[in-house]
């Protein structure tokens, strides 16, 4: 049996987007009060030191997201990042800014409205062969 324990971590931020090509109301200037969630994982705890017995301190996850969001996407017009800001692409953008600094990330969720989520996550395709669409693989490891 592989032991598998995830961490995850809430953000809010306000910002602003317009989704120019949409053909509804969200091709008007519109605002959102997003919940991020960031999720790291992994089949080990730390053994000893001051980090025993946690996959990651919460306050790691904290140390990478914060600035992000601070710089980029708090109090910000979402429309001057490189992408084009629906929900689905501001997952995968948030996605490869932060798997740099949070190599056992697992998935970003972003809730655009309360009763409104994506989620995106980068698994090694030869975990996904043969599994059913929207099921998360079963790790392989010790």
């Amino acid at each position: 049996m592989t032991r598998l324990w995830t961490v995850t971590k809430c953000f809010t931020f306000d910002a602003a987007h317009k989704l120019t090509e949409h053909d509804g109301k969200c091709c008007i200037l519109h605002g959102h009060t997003y919940k991020l969630e960031i999720t790291v994982s992994g089949c080990e705890l730390a053994e000893s030191g001051s980090k025993q017995g946690m996959l990651i301190d919460f306050g790691e996850i904290k140390k990478a997201v914060e600035p992000l969001i601070d710089t980029y996407l708090d109090h910000c017009f979402l429309n001057d990042l490189s992408v084009y800001p629906t929900a689905e692409n501001l997952a995968q953008w948030i996605w490869k800014c932060l798997a740099p600094k949070l190599p056992n990330l697992c998935e970003v969720v972003l809730w655009e409205t309360p009763d409104s989520r994506v989620s995106y996550s980068e698994y090694a395709s030869e975990l996904w062969v043969g599994m059913p669409s929207g099921l998360k693989p079963v790790p392989i490891g010790p």
